[in-house]
């Protein structure tokens, strides 16, 4: 059914039982599908038949059964824009306004009056209080409850939705450059990850990408508003809390580097430790931002000496249950994996009827190699009900950051070494097998699989040729999970990397840990090695 008053641009295709009324405008080339439904009367008790509309752009798909109601009195527009696509049983309610290029998947709920930016994605059941603001290029995870605005580039999810990162892969897919997406990076560090200043003055200091200085908008600012970065349009504090019904701005709420719905900042988090210091290195400086922690020391590869400081339980690796049991009773929903876990055989795992079940989950992941595990292990955590973060998301400080580290730098020799072991690891990466390679004088002399670095290093040791040294190269996976096992160096390597002979080491930029930077930097000076960091092409 096609009411009087609607416009149909040339191109457009009406599927049979839609139903279109109203004032409504339908771009040149839209598809609509069967039994959708646009621009009937608003779901609002103020509405009274006054004239509003509904403005469809050109080239944009409605799927079966998605309901776009026409606006209320006030504003009285809701708007699509061009290019968009909104799945089945979609609700856009009254007085929304979506730019060009944005998609709504199956049973998103708009709430009115919700602006969303171009180019952004809201995943499937998602459901978006009236009033807010989603900026451009941002993501929403699906089934999450978005009550705040969303930063541009941002991702969001969770059933009361939180910043968790860049929408990485939004950006990608939209075709943003390794550039683009490094400034924004950057910006997102200074303004969500510093500890120096307060949130305005990190935002005075790094936000102008966000406020469209790369974008070519600059209708956008950020401020925090309950415990969320959000994009809002600048206008007087009273207009906005008249909109939001008395409901003021608050300030960012956060515990140690990682962004806290309002309420959780008391909430524990989670670190299932492995060996090495890490673990106890992150308890400690989550600890000292003011936010509990609770460890699950793995028997045998935790070093509960270390960890003896923190609250802690000791767990063996296979009692899987029992370590969940653990997290949840202590209000644990925010999880980090950290340290090294030498893998087990299925034989020796021995799980419990928990951990039965779910390596059952886990399926035939379990057989492949690191990174093909450790997502499985992430997603079943997830499907779980816990939210899994990154030890770089809380201490982006552990990272290396790009450039020549130490003292001494590549020569061209060493240089293209490196490249060499960069191409090598990435096939390397590629198969899942592992991070690292040394290379001397354009040889492959070692590659790493599941004996870890250091057992590489002392395998090269006895293979080095005669004249330069060789170079030891780490980058992560293609498409690794970066929320566990990224490739780590430190004093060990470093001293390990000097007794196999070689003459430097190279890693990813911002993708490796380097735990102990100025420890291991300095012993990188006092061995006589260089020590850069670069961004590899892919």
């Amino acid at each position: 059914m096609i009411g009087p008053e609607v416009e149909i641009g040339p191109g457009a295709e009406i599927g049979a039982h839609a139903v279109i009324d109203g004032a409504t405008r339908i771009g040149a080339g839209v598809r609509v599908f069967p039994f959708a439904t646009i621009g009937l009367p608003p779901q609002d008790l103020k509405y009274r038949g006054e004239p509003t509309r509904v403005e469809i752009g050109p080239r944009t798909l409605i799927r079966e059964h998605a309901t776009i109601h026409r606006g209320s009195v006030g504003k009285g527009l809701t708007r699509i824009g061009a290019d968009c696509m909104i799945m089945c049983v979609a609700h856009v309610a009254h007085d929304c306004s979506l730019g060009d290029g944005v998609i709504v998947a199956n049973n998103v709920m708009f709430g009115g009056h919700v602006s969303v930016g171009d180019g952004a994605y809201i995943g499937g059941g998602a459901a978006v209080h009236q009033f807010v603001r989603i900026g451009r290029f941002a993501a929403v995870g699906g089934m999450s409850g978005v009550e705040g605005d969303v930063i541009p580039f941002g991702l969001v999810m969770g059933n009361r939705a939180r910043l968790s990162g860049l929408n990485v892969v939004g950006l990608k897919r939209r075709g943003f450059s390794r550039a683009d997406i490094a400034i924004l990076r950057e910006a997102f560090r200074l303004i969500f990850k510093e500890r120096h200043g307060t949130f305005a003055e990190r935002f005075a200091a790094g936000g102008g990408p966000f406020c469209g200085q790369q974008t070519g908008r600059g209708d956008d600012c950020l401020r925090a508003r309950r415990g969320q970065a959000t994009a809002v349009p600048r206008r007087s504090r009273d207009r906005d809390r008249s909109r939001r019904g008395g409901r003021g701005g608050g300030t960012c709420r956060r515990s140690g580097r990682l962004t806290m719905a309002e309420g959780e900042a008391s909430a524990p988090l989670g670190i299932i430790a492995g060996g090495g210091a890490l673990p106890a290195m992150l308890a400690a400086a989550v600890v000292g931002s003011g936010r509990p922690v609770f460890v699950l020391a793995l028997e045998n590869h935790a070093d509960t000496a270390l960890l003896a400081p923190f609250p802690h339980q000791r767990v063996r690796l296979g009692a899987i249950g029992q370590g969940l049991s653990a997290l949840r009773s202590r209000g644990v929903s925010d999880l980090v994996l950290v340290g090294t876990v030498r893998r087990p055989s299925l034989l020796s795992l021995m799980p419990d009827a928990e951990g039965a079940r779910l390596l059952g989950r886990i399926g035939r992941a379990a057989f492949a190699g690191d990174d093909g595990l450790l997502k499985a292990i992430v997603r079943v955590l997830e499907e779980e009900g816990f939210r899994v973060h990154g030890v770089q998301a809380i201490l982006s400080e552990l990272t290396a950051p790009e450039g020549v580290l130490t003292q001494l730098a590549p020569d061209a020799e060493a240089e293209a070494d490196i490249a060499r072991g960069a191409a090598v690891c990435r096939l390397l990466g590629e198969a899942d097998v592992g991070q690292a390679v040394v290379v001397q004088q354009g040889l492959v002399l070692g590659v790493e699989a599941i004996e870890g670095t250091d057992a590489l290093l002392e395998r090269c040791a006895t293979l080095r040729r005669e004249g330069p040294g060789g170079v030891l190269v780490k980058r992560p996976k293609p498409g690794q999970e970066s929320r566990v096992d990224l490739p780590t160096v430190g004093v060990r390597t470093v001293e390990r990397a000097a007794a196999a002979g070689l003459r430097g080491i190279a890693v990813e930029a911002q993708t490796t840990l380097m735990p102990e930077r100025a420890a291991t930097i300095a012993a990188a000076d006092r061995a006589g090695l260089f020590l850069v960091a670069r961004r590899f092409s892919t």
